[in-house]
This record gives C-alpha cells, structure tokens and sequence, in this order.
C-alpha cells in the first residue's frame, strides 16, 4: 500500500486550479485577438460596400442628377435655359449641348459619392460596434447574433456619422454643382474639377467651400430617418427568416 501525503494532494490541487486560470486567460485573449479582427473585416467590408455602392448609384442616376439641377436652378431671370419636364430637359441638353453633358460633373459626383458612403456605411457600423458594445459587451458583439440597438440609439449613430461625412465632403459637391449648371453661355468656363476648386478658392475664398453647409446638414435627417427604418425592416426580415443575419438580395 502507498501512503498519500495530504500536502501533495493539496499541492496537486492548486497547480490544477492554476492551469485552469491560465487556460481561461488565454483562451479570453484569443477570443478578444478574433473580436478584433472580425470587427475590423466587418468595417472593411463594409467600407468597400459603400463605396461601391455610391460609385455604381452615382453613375447610373447622373443624368438624373443634372436634370434636378438644372431645374432647381431655373428661375426666369438667370442665364439657366428653362425646361418643362424632365424628359424635355433630358432630350434639350443632348440636343444642344451633346450627349456629354448629362455627364456634367459626373468625376466630383463620382469622388463625392465613394467617399461620403465609403465613410457613412464605415463611420456609422463603427459607432453601432462601439455602442453595442458599451450596453451589451465585447462578447455580444462577437457573437452571430448581436444585440440590436434602440432606434434611439441608431439614430444617433446615423446622425453623427452623416454630420462628419457632409461636412467633409461638402466642397465636392459644391464643385459638382458648378459644374452640372455650367453650358456654353456660362461666364466661367471650368475645364475640370481641379480648375473649379482652384478657381473658387483664388477668387471666392476658401469659406465659399462651404456654402450651403447648414441645409445640407439639415439633410442629415433624411438619411438618418432612413436607416432607422431600414434597420427596424432588416431586423423584421432577419426575424421572418429564421433568425439567419445575412438576407438574401430580394429580401
């Protein structure tokens, strides 16, 4: 028979209860090494998402874009030729400016379009990670199913998201403006987008950049409405389909 000494036994039992430790702190590392990593594939996609997205939507919509341009800015009094209707606008501008011209603008368009969506859907899924994680946890966030937001809180992702991204991408689009309501009437001919942004700067200042700043941030609202509702949909969808959290294009 072998005697058992009493202190190797508790001996045993705490290098076991170490191990135990140990194991746990790592595999809480590992499992914090893959948060990280899926959280920053998450943001890229969706990055990349975004900007293909705007660049493909601003593309095809363009001529469209002219036409309300042109239109908003008809008033009776100035140099811009009236139009009846948007077919009518869509045929005049070909017929006496070329078919070119309805791709008026279309490289700030183009530019203004990837960035602002390329920062919207990035800034904006980022500050969703960030609060989940503030309410729910990392672990959550982690996970397949991660805990949905109040539409409170998604809009006030939304909000901040599109302030940053209208303000930083607001002398774009006033350069794609310019260039949209420019024909062969106009007193400045712009060659191209650096010539308008170098003209404007040397003659109007680098303020006048910015013109229009507060309604545009006042349009924030639209497109923060908009994923508010379009996250309560995605989460009815997602609910109908079984819980799955990818849904298909139809859907």
């Amino acid at each position: 028979n072998v005697a058992m000494n009493p202190e190797s036994g508790v001996a045993g039992a705490g290098d076991c209860a170490n191990t135990a430790k140990n194991n746990t702190q790592l595999l809480s590392r590992v499992s914090a090494r893959k948060v990280k990593v899926a959280s920053k594939q998450r943001l890229f996609g969706n990055f990349v998402a975004g900007i293909s997205g705007g660049l493909v939507s601003s593309f095809i919509t363009h001529p469209l874009d002219v036409v309300l341009t042109r239109m908003q800015a008809q008033d009776g009094r100035s140099h811009v030729q009236r139009y009846k209707s948007t077919v009518n606008a869509l045929f005049t501008i070909v017929k006496n400016e070329g078919f070119r011209n309805l791709y008026a603008g279309i490289i700030p368009a183009l530019v203004g379009s990837t960035a602002s969506w390329g920062i919207y859907f990035l800034g904006y899924n980022y500050l969703r990670s960030l609060t989940r994680i503030h309410f729910h946890g990392p672990q959550l966030e982690s996970s397949d199913n991660q805990a949905e937001l109040s539409p409170l809180s998604t809009l006030s992702c939304a909000v901040a998201t599109g302030c940053f991204s209208t303000v930083i991408t607001q002398p774009i689009w006033l350069i794609k403006t310019r260039l949209q309501l420019q024909h062969q009437g106009s007193h400045i001919q712009y060659t191209g987008m650096i010539h308008c942004f170098t003209d404007i700067v040397e003659s109007e200042g680098v303020s006048a950049l910015f013109r229009g700043i507060l309604p545009s941030l006042l349009l924030v609202s639209h497109v923060a409405i908009h994923f508010v509702v379009y996250e309560d949909l995605k989460l009815r969808l997602q609910l109908l389909n079984g819980g799955k959290e990818h849904l298909t294009p139809e859907q």
